[in-house]
């Protein structure tokens, strides 16, 4: 999540940067010089976004939008910019189109290539639509009303549409949509501001989903700037306009509306203190997420808190009991405590709820050559390293070496803590025998401790044997950022 954070607030930085760089923005009056810097600026700037994070790929057709209103360089009726002085402006959008078309292709096969986008089968066209009006309603009620933010949202079922707090923001963003078309002659300003919004919001409404969430609170920081400006053009609009005493009063509300959203800010700051925190204030809110009860017993895991994480596990297994997840965490925690019989029992009802889930056939095999049954856990071995990941699993005979080798690297950590060198080796070492949720700690404590390609792209091989494949993909592309000649990444 702090990574996501990152990414969206630089992203939105060079956004806002390329937005106020582009040159219909600066009266054609002007000296021709910085107009010509500017309309060069104004792409390498955007592509900067790009980079960071690919969530402003309708850019264009935002530029689009403010050549129509408020800039009118454009006027609305399409059949009309054919002619030349019309051509030329939308020749100026043929940079940002050629960026944001390469970049969305990159993202979309990067998310398909990696098994993170649901097919039509999986969520079909009515759910994405709903999806797009949930959005709409869902991160304008939550920037008007920040209460009760989680930073899980997860996609529900399908008969689970009908309850009303999906239903509500849903009815919400249908709702907006008809006000806008209907005031759209009379209130330019709250169209151009609606239409703008829905634009940057587009990538990320669900018509194209991606991995399990419904929405992410991160995703209102860009897509809401437009509701920002009508608020702060209304209130200029409206200072100009009265006298003394309505000047006071429109200080006095401004002042109340940041006094409350400070204090929601700071009611805020204890839920994001630590992991476990942010995942429990998340499964209090929604009890029925699965997702947040994982990762509330990945932190107390993390903790060493191995009964209530313990718990947590096996309530997040029956929530979600189509899905191996789950099943297969608790397995891992119950054969690090010991109780090898449950988690061969787990192993085996993940296989049957996901049978080609390779974490699943990991521990599983590991479990049975711990037994001595060399034969089937081959077999299980192959079906798990046989699904793309770039981690081989060795052969019995060089186990004693590799547990040798662990040995070691942890005696090197424990002489040097702090060692970016030190935790990426006893990754690997970890990740040699198949311990991937330890090693991908350890990879993550050597990128604290100093960022490199290999410790990114070693955590991304350990992040996608997990079944963390967006997760895995973000830090291939950081390796490939760090090292563009890193072409194992």
């Amino acid at each position: 999540l702090d990574e996501a954070l990152q990414r969206i607030t630089l992203a939105g930085a060079f956004f806002l940067a390329a937005l106020n760089a582009y040159p219909g923005l600066h009266p054609p009056a002007g000296a021709a010089a910085p107009r010509r810097l500017l309309a060069a600026l104004a792409p390498v700037l955007y592509a900067c976004s790009l980079f960071s994070k690919a969530m402003a790929v309708t850019f264009p057709a935002l530029l689009l939008l403010l050549d129509i209103h408020p800039l009118r360089r454009l006027v609305p009726d399409p059949r009309s910019w054919a002619e030349p002085g019309p051509r030329r402006i939308l020749r100026e959008k043929t940079p940002y189109l050629i960026l944001a078309v390469a970049a969305g292709a990159v993202n979309f096969l990067g998310q398909y290539r990696h098994a993170s986008m649901p097919s039509l089968g999986q969520v079909g066209v009515l759910e994405r639509l709903l999806s797009a009006l949930y959005s709409l309603g869902f991160y304008a009620g939550k920037t008007l009303v920040p209460t009760d933010l989680s930073p899980l949202y997860p996609r529900p079922e399908t008969a689970q549409w009908i309850e009303p707090r999906f239903l509500l923001p849903a009815a919400g963003g249908f709702l907006l949509l008809a006000l806008v078309i209907r005031l759209r002659k009379r209130l330019p300003s709250l169209a151009a501001a609606a239409s703008s919004y829905a634009i940057l919001l587009a990538p990320v409404s669900g018509l194209l989903p991606f991995g399990g969430a419904l929405a992410a609170d991160r995703y209102s920081y860009l897509s809401c700037l437009p509701w920002a400006a009508l608020a702060g053009g209304g209130m200029f609009w409206t200072l100009t306009r009265v006298g003394g005493r309505g000047r006071v009063l429109c200080a006095a509300c401004a002042a109340a509306l940041l006094l409350g959203e400070g204090w929601l800010t700071l009611r805020q700051i204890p839920v994001w203190r630590d992991s476990e925190s942010l995942w429990r204030r998340a499964a209090s809110l929604d009890a029925s997420s699965a997702g947040a009860h994982l990762n509330l017993a990945d932190a107390l895991e993390k903790r060493e808190r191995f009964e209530e994480a313990e718990a947590q596990y096996r309530e997040a297994a029956a929530l979600a009991p189509k899905r191996a997840l789950a099943k297969v965490d608790l397995a891992q925690l119950l054969e690090r405590r010991g109780a090898k019989v449950e988690a061969l029992e787990l192993c085996a009802r993940a296989l049957e709820s996901e049978p080609g889930d390779p974490r699943a056939h990991l521990c599983l095999g590991r479990l049975l050559e711990a037994e001595g049954k060399s034969e089937e856990a081959e077999a299980h071995f192959q079906k798990a390293f046989a699904r793309g990941t770039r981690l081989r699993m060795p052969a019995p005979a060089q186990r004693p070496a590799l547990e040798a080798a662990l040995a070691l690297r942890r005696a090197e950590l424990s002489a040097a803590p702090r060692s970016a060198a030190a935790h990426n080796n006893l990754g690997n070492a970890l990740a040699a025998l198949g311990l991937l949720q330890e090693a991908s700690g350890h990879y993550r404590e050597s990128l604290r401790a100093g960022e490199t390609a290999a410790a990114h792209f070693n955590l991304g091989n350990a992040l996608a044997l997990l079944g963390r494949s967006q997760e895995a993909a973000a830090h291939y592309g950081r390796a490939l950022a760090l090292d563009p000649a890193f072409g194992a990444a």
